[in-house]
C-alpha cells in the first residue's frame, strides 16, 4: 500500500510539474506551444461565430466535450458518469488525449520516462486539435498550464453563472481571491493546497505585510543563536522572492514583461546577500517549538487541510500564524496551488451546461489522485471532510473550529493560484547563473532576463 501511495504521489508531482524533459525536448515543446495558442485564437473565434449545441443522438441531450490528459486517473470519468445520470439536458463525453499504458504503480526510471513521453505526445495531439479548430467545451488542467489560455482570453468567465446560481454563492468557494488572480473566475478546481510561510503570532504581529527589504533587515538584526528561516539558499531566495514577483512583472494579455527595474534588481541583490540555512534536525525539536521560542523566525509550509493548522498548534503549544513570503510591495506572498483545475472555452455553445458540470464536479468527493493533495475548494465539502476526521479522534487530525477558521482565513488571503510558466523560471535560472559566480552584476542579469523573457512572451503570448 505504501508503495502505491508513493507511486501516486510521484505521478502527481511529475504531471503537475509539466513533465520536465531534456533541454532539446523543452525547446521543441516551447516552440510548438508558442504557435498553438496563436492559431487557436483564430480557431476559437471562428467556432464562436457558428457555435451551435451538438445533440447526442442516443439521449437527445446537448453534448459537452471534456478534454484533458489521463482523465480517468483523476476521477473525471466517474464524475462525468454521475453527472450524465442526473442531468436532463446535458451529457458529458470525455476526450482523453493520453494513449499510454502506465500501470499507476511502477516507479523505475524507464516507466517514468515512458510516462513523461506519453504525456508529451498527448499534449501534442491536444494542441494539434486546437490549431485546426477542434475545440472542446471544457478543459482539465491537470497536466496543462492555463496561462496561455488566460492570456489569449480563450476561457469563459464563470462569475456571472455563480452570481445567478441558486445553489451556490461566492462564499461557498475557498481561495476566492486567488481564483480571481486574472480578473474573472476563469478557473475552478476540486482541491487546493496553501503554500506559505509560518511563524509565531508575535512575529506575525510585528511583521505582517512585510517586504523583501524587511526580511533582509530582520535577518541582519538576529542574534548569533537565532536562525531566520528553516531552509534558504541563494537559488531558493530567487525562486521564492522572484517567483512572487512574476505576477507583477508579466502581463499576459499584452505579452510583455518588466524585469529591468530597481525592484527586480533589488531581489537579485537580495539573493546575493541573504543568509543561507540548512534544514537541520536540531536534536528533534519541532519547528513550531523553535518558532515559538524565537530561535527560528519562519519556515515554509504547505497547508493541505485544516488539521495541518491543528498539527502545528499541537506541536508548538500555541496556534501559529501564516505570514506568506515577503514581496516587494508588502502584499501577501501566499498562493493556492490548485488540483483538479478546470475551465470552459468561451467559444462553447453550451456555457450554461459547462457551468452545471463544473459546479457538479467541485461539489462532489471522488476517489482519485486528488485524495492525497489538498482540501476541497467547495467549503461545505471541506467541512464534511473535517467532521469525518474529527469523528476518528486522532490527536493531530482533530481540528477545532478555531483551526478551521484560521485555515479559511489563510486560504482567503491568498492572492494567486500559483501557476508559473516554467520556461520563464528556467530563463531566470539560466541568466542569473553567471551572477551567482561573480561574472556579471545584478543589473546585467536583469537586462539579460528582460531581453530573453520579452522574446519568449512575444512567441508564446503575442
Amino acid at each position: 500500500m505504501k508503495r502505491r501511495l508513493f507511486a501516486l504521489a510521484l505521478i502527481l508531482v511529475l504531471c503537475l510539474s509539466a513533465c520536465s524533459s531534456s533541454k532539446p525536448e523543452q525547446e521543441e515543446a516551447r516552440q510548438e506551444t508558442a504557435s498553438a495558442p496563436q492559431k487557436t485564437v483564430a480557431a476559437a473565434q471562428e467556432a464562436e461565430k457558428s457555435a451551435e449545441p451538438v445533440i447526442d443522438e442516443a439521449t437527445g441531450k446537448k453534448k459537452l466535450i471534456l478534454a484533458g490528459i489521463r482523465l480517468n486517473d483523476y476521477g473525471w470519468d466517474t464524475l462525468a458518469a454521475q453527472f450524465n445520470a442526473q442531468s436532463d439536458g446535458y451529457i458529458v463525453e470525455l476526450r482523453d488525449y493520453y494513449a499510454g499504458d502506465y500501470d499507476g504503480v511502477s516507479i523505475d526510471k524507464d516507466a517514468i520516462d515512458r510516462l513523461r513521453a506519453d504525456i508529451a505526445d498527448a499534449k501534442t495531439r491536444l494542441h494539434t486539435d486546437l490549431i485546426v479548430g477542434k475545440l472542446p467545451d471544457l478543459l482539465v488542467f491537470d497536466q496543462l498550464s492555463p496561462l496561455t489560455y488566460l492570456g489569449k482570453g480563450l476561457l469563459l468567465d464563470l462569475d456571472p453563472y455563480v452570481a445567478q446560481d441558486a445553489d451556490v454563492s461566492a462564499e461557498d468557494f475557498l481561495c476566492w481571491n486567488a481564483l480571481h488572480e486574472y480578473g474573472g473566475l476563469y478557473i475552478l478546481a476540486k482541491q487546493f493546497v496553501v503554500e506559505t510561510l509560518m511563524c509565531s503570532q508575535d512575529f506575525y504581529a510585528a511583521h505582517k505585510g512585510w517586504t523583501i527589504a524587511d526580511y533582509l533587515a530582520v535577518e541582519q538584526s538576529l542574534r548569533g543563536d537565532q536562525q531566520m528561516i528553516y531552509f534558504m539558499s541563494q537559488e531558493e531566495f530567487l525562486t521564492q522572492m522572484g517567483g512572487q514577483y512574476l505576477k507583477k512583472a508579466l502581463d499576459l494579455q499584452s505579452a510583455s514583461c518588466d524585469f529591468d527595474n530597481e525592484e527586480f534588481i533589488g531581489i537579485l541583490k537580495g539573493a546575493l546577500s541573504c543568509g543561507q540555512y540548512e534544514a537541520l534536525d536540531y536534536a528533534g525539536t519541532p519547528v513550531p517549538q523553535r518558532l515559538e521560542s524565537g530561535e527560528l523566525q519562519c519556515s515554509a509550509a504547505k497547508l493541505y487541510a485544516p488539521d495541518d493548522i491543528s498539527f502545528d498548534r499541537i506541536r508548538g503549544g500555541r496556534q501559529l500564524s501564516y505570514i506568506g513570503w515577503p514581496t516587494v510591495d508588502g502584499s501577501v506572498g501566499s498562493s493556492a496551488a490548485l488540483y483538479g483545475a478546470i475551465g470552459a472555452f468561451s467559444s462553447t455553445a453550451c456555457a450554461e451546461g459547462c457551468w452545471e458540470f463544473i459546479k457538479f464536479a467541485v461539489m462532489r468527493e471522488t476517489v482519485s489522485l486528488y485524495d492525497y493533495y489538498g482540501t476541497p475548494v467547495y467549503e461545505p465539502l471541506m467541512r464534511e471532510q473535517v467532521a469525518k476526521k474529527n469523528d476518528e479522534g486522532g490527536k493531530y487530525t482533530t481540528a477545532t473550529e478555531e483551526d478551521v477558521d484560521a485555515y479559511i482565513a489563510v486560504a482567503q488571503a491568498c492572492p494567486a493560484m500559483g501557476f508559473r510558466d516554467e520556461n520563464i523560471t528556467d530563463i531566470i535560472t539560466r541568466e542569473t547563473a553567471p551572477m551567482f559566480v561573480g561574472d556579471i552584476t545584478p543589473e546585467d542579469a536583469a537586462r539579460n532576463i528582460q531581453s530573453s523573457v520579452s522574446l519568449y512572451m512575444t512567441e508564446q503570448y503575442g
